[in-house]
């Protein structure tokens, strides 16, 4: 009877706490904590696995072994600046490389075969792209003299080496850096490239936006990229600024007069931080050449009829054709566009000279022949030179040329009329206004 009071009290005093702990609101889990406040709603709640993004490299059949690679990655929560990476090349490399903060991976001289570049990500948390970024490429050459089956000196129309079998090479160009060639085949109007110091070619003729005939070709003397071809039989240029990607049209064939064709074009140096210009020189067969500047590329601006210096009194020249032009290597600092023009038929003087330019940038204009002496025939004293047409006019300069500086102004030039009865058609070096004949030694 006792035991049966006690378990009477016990049950009372357990019911009486339930009923005051449901009062109170009490419960049976803990409480949120005061002032902290649950997620917003879309925010990961797992640091997910980082993304690995290939942004350039190789792909398909190409026909060189010298290949760069370069990534990128980007994750939820580590800035892409912390992402680090690891490569594999299978088919060359044993194993992935180390994780680093590199970003780009060049290979050397890869043999002959195909390849997979694979690159991976790892974030600050650890995770690593799991389904890492991936290229395939198949490499494909043949080195001079390793062609089986072949006689010595012999090349194959199956070898990388060749341009394209019985075509017409007539002008190349080559880049200041690296191995970028171009080769044109006027005659067939066709354009190749080669990024590999002509180990395998491309054919970009289809993005020249020029008619038939073609005829120069140049590239500028520090952009591979920069490229321009003469077309529409000898009156338009159409320039590439993209390794011959795409060419646009200049426009300069609105501006010639009737009979006037380009005979030469030359692309400066950069100067003034990234400005460029090319100038082309023309010719009627009569004196009649002028000299065009395109000053940003796509706007062209005569810079010979009237201007100073262009038909100086002596010698009293009354016209002339323009045959070959060159910017001077330091023209960001001195300015210089150099000439070999050829006067008109008699009664003009019918010679050939060395004129040089000083161009005004502040305004599309060369001032021509002023440092004393110019222009200079281009023959030893009492030699004689042809005037209008020549067959073609040469100048090279040294890279140490520098028009400021008359102990440096040295040039190189050569000319032809195509007739072979001159004897003077020869090399000739400048040094300022002094011509030097460098006449052939026997035996060499």
């Amino acid at each position: 009877m006792r035991l049966g009071k006690i378990t009477f009290l016990a049950l009372t005093m357990l019911l009486l706490l339930t009923f005051v702990s449901a009062e109170l609101g009490c419960a049976s889990y803990p409480p949120e904590t005061e002032g902290e406040a649950a997620p917003p709603e879309g925010t990961p709640t797992v640091d997910l696995a980082p993304n690995t993004q290939i942004i350039s490299g190789p792909s398909g059949t190409i026909t060189y072994g010298d290949v760069t690679f370069e990534w990128t990655g980007s994750d939820d929560y580590t800035a892409t600046s912390e992402l680090v990476y690891s490569y594999y090349l299978e088919g060359y490399d044993s194993d992935h490389s180390p994780f680093t903060s590199d970003t780009s991976k060049t290979y050397s001289v890869l043999p002959d075969g195909s390849y997979i570049f694979y690159i991976k990500a790892r974030d600050a948390s650890g995770n690593i792209d799991l389904t890492p970024a991936a290229v395939e490429f198949t490499v494909v050459t043949v080195p001079p003299g390793e062609d089986e089956g072949e006689d010595e000196g012999e090349v194959s129309d199956g070898s990388q080496l060749l341009i394209l079998p019985n075509s017409e090479v007539s002008r190349i160009a080559v880049g200041g850096y690296g191995n970028t060639i171009y080769a044109l085949d006027a005659v067939n109007c066709r354009l190749y490239k080669s990024d590999n110091g002509g180990y395998g070619w491309c054919d970009i003729s289809a993005g020249v936006a020029g008619a038939p005939v073609w005829g120069e070709l140049v590239v500028a003397p520090d952009d591979p990229n920069v490229v321009a071809v003469v077309t529409n039989g000898g009156t338009e240029v159409c320039l590439s600024t993209s390794g011959g990607a795409g060419f646009a049209v200049s426009g300069l064939a609105g501006k010639l007069a009737a009979g006037e064709l380009i005979q030469c074009i030359a692309i400066s140096p950069q100067y003034g931080g990234s400005n460029r210009e090319l100038v082309v020189g023309t010719s009627t067969g009569v004196g009649g050449g002028r000299v065009w500047l395109n000053s940003n590329l796509f706007s062209w601006t005569d810079v010979s009829t009237g201007a100073a210096g262009w038909l100086p009194v002596v010698p009293a020249i009354n016209g002339v054709d323009v045959f070959a032009l060159s910017y001077s290597p330091c023209f960001a600092a001195d300015r210089t566009i150099l000439a070999v023009v050829a006067s008109g038929p008699a009664p003009d003087t019918d010679d050939a000279y060395l004129y040089t330019g000083i161009r005004d940038l502040a305004q599309s204009r060369i001032t021509w022949n002023t440092f004393p002496g110019y222009p200079v025939e281009i023959c030893t004293p009492g030699g004689d030179t042809p005037g209008s047409p020549l067959t073609y006019a040469a100048l090279a300069l040294p890279l140490d040329y520098l028009g400021s500086d008359m102990s440096l102004r040295r040039v190189y030039a050569c000319w032809s009329d195509g007739i072979g009865g001159n004897s003077n058609d020869d090399v000739y070096r400048i040094d300022d206004a002094t011509v030097v004949r460098t006449l052939r030694r026997r035996g060499c």
